[in-house]
């Protein structure tokens, strides 16, 4: 999810600058660029985060590697992406609301393109999925999290992975 952000943001913002016109288009279009802006400023913002941070203890790793490492990949990329949304979350929260509003407002034209693709973007299918893939673990795997706080905030789960999958080889 985060990834598909980064690369479109900019893509979708470039694209449309240049054809705001129109009655309120100017006013609506400034106001979802700059939600959409932001949010990515956040989502920059979390990734530094995730990537300044050491790995967990060793004790952690281990404790990663009793388990199916299919199970771990699946662990390990969606409870990034949930501490990052959480990281993110007042910027969600605001580009939410901006979609939101301008839904409700009687807006056409690059305004009415943007809100409906960034809207499935960051709110479609692929991030229900994620979400979707990290309740239906095992219990077991998800009680990973009550081992340790090293997961409540984001962290570089493809780091971890290939430390447990480098230790796996002869």
């Amino acid at each position: 999810m985060k990834v598909n952000f980064k690369l479109a943001c900019p893509l979708l913002l470039a694209a449309t600058s240049a054809f705001a016109g129109g009655n309120n288009e100017p006013t609506a279009h400034r106001y979802i660029s700059e939600r959409i802006a932001q949010y990515g400023e956040a989502v920059e913002r979390c990734e530094k985060i995730a990537a300044s941070r050491p790995l967990p203890d060793e004790s952690v790793i281990e404790q990663l590697r009793d388990y199916s490492i299919d199970d771990v990949r699946i662990f390990l990329i969606t409870r990034s992406s949930l501490v990052s949304e959480i990281c993110e979350k007042p910027e969600l929260t605001e580009l939410a609301y901006a979609i939101g509003v301008l839904e409700g407002a009687d807006i056409s034209g690059t305004p009415k393109e943007i809100v409906q693709n960034i809207k499935q973007l960051v709110f479609g299918e692929a991030t229900w999925g994620l979400k979707k893939k990290y309740l239906e673990l095992p219990v077991s795997v998800q009680n990973i999290l009550k081992k340790t706080d090293y997961f409540d905030k984001p962290f570089d789960d493809i780091a971890i992975l290939n430390a447990i999958e480098n230790a796996k080889k002869p």
